[in-house]
């Protein structure tokens, strides 16, 4: 299981696709990646930064199949 990394101690590489915990009001956990051009992170095909991201995490393996 992954476990979740403060962005005041490391930020992803940007383009990597990660799940992210934004605290501000709704907040919640999404898909996401780091931008190339800020700091800041935006969910997968829609233009939306998150503005009070917390922490983050690698995505978990997909499932093996048969």
């Amino acid at each position: 299981m992954n476990k979740w990394i403060s962005i005041e101690d490391r930020l992803p590489d940007p383009g990597e696709d990660v799940l992210v915990y934004d605290s501000g009001i709704g907040g919640g956990i999404s898909k996401a990646y780091r931008s190339y051009e800020e700091d800041r992170f935006e969910i997968l095909y829609m233009e939306y930064t998150f503005a009070n991201v917390t922490h983050w995490q690698p995505l978990p393996e997909p499932p093996e199949t048969k």
